[in-house]
């Protein structure tokens, strides 16, 4: 019903002179202009029926997918038909899957083929479950080529920006048969250079059914087949080649494209890419002559033959999409049919079995009878002068490796922001994305994650799919979660810091019962946008590369990170993303009394906990003020907690992160004066940024400090710090230099926690916000401490070593040395509104029992200065060790020192 009613609203606009469906501007709006079907296509005539009642003017649009994995196809389907394009014909592998596939996508129905791929043989375990289906999509693509359909091969995981119909059909790109995505997988830079294609996006328009095009597709399915028939004795047990070397159909298009390019067959990426590791370390030499072989013959062939690199104009209609650009780098050669030539023993071995077995004749019979006994191509391999002279007649097609931003894939495109609204104005710079390759995830999660940040995603159709994935229906009602009031984002120097941050809030959630909001990071931060903050809002963004940027305002861009993007930390509640909870919010503020307020804020101090006093050394004498986790003098008058201010960005706490499990970063900024003292603390938590001066605190003075209390003072580097006499000069030169930091975290019990802030007693509360840093201590040996020992060490993202071991190559760690001091502080949670009070620690129950090192060990000092011999034997050594995952997969609370003080480096 949904299709004729948008059908009807784009006659109407037609009528009026209004163009409401992109679609129009191709002429292939195809909304209610096909007709749903379910069959089975090994026949001829359940292929022409398919073809016929899912197709429109001849172009069909094909893809392939299964009943476990239903949002990709549902997104998909739903992102053409918002652009008026119905023409898709779904596979699935089965006729039970094809109608459970049938069900969720009723526009389209689905279609199977009975033939399955035989899997056996060495390397068979390596092939996955999705091997035959690939397979049986190039089968399909090639029969309807064969009976003069224009084919659309698309994988699910791709995403439409604009009607692809209106730059496939006109110059320059209307002359060429088969447009193809490259596989540039990194950077779109790299296309200058690329003669891979990949299988998941490739055009095939206006092919000979013996043509060039047609037997490429064709020669996809027939050479694994002729290896399999023969028990793969030519490729594995005679010449040393990979049993399963072209299971994917991007590897059996790469390997048969080589032929077409040439004329002739060839087994270009076979020979290069599949022999058997054991074979090239003892034949090295041969190994490297036949590559060397077969890369000076593909870069030899004459005029277009081979791949040909030239600038072409784009009319204006293009050039939105292409960043404004007029004219457009294209790579593409002229596709021969190939002919029968003696094999060159330099190229390696020919791999081709003497005679064709029951599978290859059955699959070129099935071509012959699809369209009623037309002729095929000449065969290639057929010697003899007739043949091989129509071989050579046959009219060439072209071949264009698609420019990235027609077709591209996201991480060579879509994380430098050239998908995103607020960095281009006109529209996304994209056609056609492929989201792909998004390394160190689980596709899933990721794929729909790279989709909400594109603006692509739709909420109600994924919360309207059965299976869609773990946390990606935007959450439902029944949900209890916990956020945080993120100004401590700010302090977050490095990628150990965040990670911190995220165990924090997890430890917090588990005690209270509640799902925790994954926080994301703004792109801006100095170690995310390590070139500077102004190249995190503008295009090409130049951001790391494990995260993906969204946002609708350039300057406000937030990154979420691909640790985050695991079942393991959104799956059956176990964390909620930020971009989900903001779509959650959306619905849940009409219902709840969700936005954050003294109703739903936990973790605040209770009325009279603080007040310790600071002395300013400086020339002119002394100033005290009190400090109270940020709170202000006009706050103390009003009786209310003040805001804390976050720390500056680029501030390292890795060791004490690793130490804590519910370290968060409340700082307090402080001037040189009690006026700018009160000015910072006052200001807006979501703003403040800007460090401003800092006053040193005698050691006494420490001692006496309030609990929350936070203050920074900046080492001067020859042990002196600056005081209340400094200038902002000095603390700007200061600031360049060593950072000294001290944070003051609560440590409070589990059962204490659960008591006051658990779902019982704030039930009513959809949403807590968690105010202020407190530790929770579970006991050890306990369920809930295994419980969330599992769940920290399954989520990538608070598992220190397994975001190591993602990311131990890349620039992660941060290059500003931070001297940082940390007081913990036992308390005990009491009061009005569960507030947090001093108390006796009492081990095992509200600190730890554990790695509470001697006073001797702890390093501790009121100077900047550092002996760095003493470190290794230090208890610092061994929270490094910590802080580097050797204790978090053994320990559910990461032990901390109870009131005293540790120097960490």
């Amino acid at each position: 019903m949904l299709p004729l009613v948008v059908l009807a609203a784009a006659v109407i606009c037609f009528k009026s002179g209004q163009a409401l469906l992109p679609c129009e501007r191709s002429g292939l709006c195809s909304i209610g202009k096909t007709a749903p079907y379910v069959g089975n296509v090994d026949s001829s005539t359940g292929l022409h029926a398919a073809l016929e009642a899912r197709s429109y003017r001849r172009e069909v649009i094909l893809m392939a997918t299964d009943s476990e994995q239903l949002l990709p196809v549902r997104q998909a389907v739903h992102n053409l038909l918002r652009l008026g394009l119905e023409h898709v014909l779904l596979m699935s592998a089965s006729g039970p899957d094809c109608v459970r596939v049938a069900g969720a996508v009723p526009s389209a129905g689905c279609v199977w083929l009975d033939f399955e791929l035989p899997v056996f043989g060495a390397d068979s375990a390596a092939v996955p479950i999705a091997a035959p289906m690939w397979h049986n999509r190039y089968r399909l693509a090639c029969r309807a080529v064969r009976l003069r359909y224009n084919t659309f091969i698309v994988d699910t995981d791709t995403i439409f920006f604009d009607d692809p119909y209106v730059y496939f059909k006109s110059p320059p790109f209307a002359d060429f048969t088969i447009i193809n995505q490259p596989e540039v997988l990194y950077n779109q830079d790299d296309y200058v250079n690329e003669v891979r294609p990949n299988g998941g996006v490739l055009y095939i328009q206006n092919a000979a059914p013996d043509g060039p095009a047609a037997w490429l597709l064709s020669e996809v399915t027939d050479r694994l087949l002729r290896w399999i028939e023969d028990g793969f004795n030519t490729t594995r047990h005679t010449h040393d080649v990979l049993t399963w070397c072209n299971y994917m159909d991007q590897d059996g298009l790469r390997d048969a494209i080589s032929s077409v390019m040439m004329g002739r067959i060839f087994f270009a990426s076979a020979m290069r890419d599949c022999r058997v590791p054991e074979w090239v370390q003892q034949h090295g030499p041969e190994y490297d002559d036949i590559n060397f072989a077969i890369l000076r013959h593909m870069g030899e062939g004459p005029g277009e033959a081979f791949v040909k690199s030239e600038h072409v104009q784009l009319p204006p209609v293009m050039q939105p999409a292409a960043g404004g650009e007029q004219q457009v780098l294209i790579r593409h050669f002229a596709m021969r049919q190939p002919a029968y030539e003696p094999w060159n023993a330099s190229y390696g071995p020919y791999l081709y079995p003497r005679r064709r077995g029951v599978l290859s004749k059955q699959w070129l019979s099935q071509l012959t009878e699809d369209c009623g006994g037309c002729a095929l191509w000449p065969d290639p391999e057929d010697p003899s002068p007739a043949v091989v002279a129509a071989a050579r007649a046959t009219p060439p097609e072209r071949y264009l490796l698609a420019p990235p931003f027609l077709l591209g894939n996201w991480f060579s495109r879509g994380r430098f922001g050239h998908w995103n609204r607020a960095l281009s104005p006109q529209g996304p710079q994209q056609v056609v994305g492929h989201l792909h390759y998004i390394p160190d995830t689980d596709t899933i999660v990721s794929k729909s994650v790279a989709r909400m940040a594109a603006g692509q995603f739709d909420w109600l159709l994924a919360a309207a799919t059965p299976a869609a994935g773990p946390g990606l229906g935007g959450g439902g009602s029944n949900l209890y979660l916990l956020m945080r009031l993120l100004a401590d984002l700010a302090a977050a120097g490095s990628w150990r810091d965040y990670s911190a941050l995220l165990v924090a809030l997890a430890t917090a959630a588990e005690a209270m019962g509640r799902v925790p909001v994954w926080p994301d990071m703004p792109c801006s931060a100095g170690w995310i946008a390590d070139r500077g903050p102004e190249h995190a809002s503008m295009l090409p963004l130049d951001i790391r590369t494990e995260w993906v940027p969204y946002g609708r305002r350039r300057n406000r861009l937030m990154c979420c990170w691909h640790m985050l993007l695991h079942e393991a930390c959104v799956a059956g509640g176990r964390g909620m993303l930020s971009l989900e909870f903001a779509h959650w919010m959306a619905g849940a503020r009409l219902q709840y009394p969700v936005e954050p307020g003294a109703h739903n804020t936990v973790g605040t101090l209770a009325p009279g906990t603080a007040a310790g006093s600071q002395q300013h050394a400086g020339g002119g004498g002394s100033s005290s003020y009190s400090v109270a986790a940020g709170r202000t003098a006009s706050d103390a008058a009003k009786g209310q907690q003040g805001r804390p201010v976050p720390l500056p960005s680029g501030i390292s706490a890795s060791a004490a992160a690793a130490m804590s499990r519910e370290l968060s970063w409340w700082g307090q900024q402080q001037a040189a004066s009690e006026g700018a003292a009160l000015a910072a603390a006052t200001s807006e938590t979501e703003t403040a940024a800007e460090p401003t001066e800092d006053a040193p605190s005698s050691g006494g003075a420490d001692e006496a400090r309030g609990l929350a209390g936070v203050s920074t003072g900046v080492s001067m580097g020859d042990g002196s710090s600056s005081g209340s006499g400094s200038t902002m000069d000095d603390v700007g030169r200061a600031m360049g230099a060593q950072w000294r930091k001290r944070f003051q975290v609560y440590s409070v019990a589990r059962e204490e926690v659960m008591l006051a802030w658990g779902i019982r007693a704030t039930f009513a509360h959809r949403v807590l916000y968690l105010r202020y840093p407190i530790n929770v201590t579970f006991a050890p040996g306990t369920d809930a401490a295994w419980a969330l020992s599992n769940t920290l060490n399954e989520c990538r993202a608070t598992n220190p070593a397994a975001i190591e071991e993602s990311i131990a190559n890349k620039p992660h760690y941060n290059t500003t040395p931070t001297d940082l001091w940390v007081d913990y502080v036992p308390a005990a949670i009491g009061g009005p509104g569960g507030a947090i009070r001093p108390s006796a620690a009492i081990p095992g129950y509200n600190v730890p029992e554990h790695h509470v090192e001697s006073a001797s060990s702890s390093g501790g000092s009121s100077s900047g200065a550092t002996d760095s011999s003493h470190e290794s034997g230090s208890g610092n050594a061994k929270d490094m060790r910590i802080a580097s995952g050797e204790t978090v997969q053994q320990q559910p609370v990461v032990p901390i020192p109870v009131e005293r003080r540790r120097r960490h480096r």
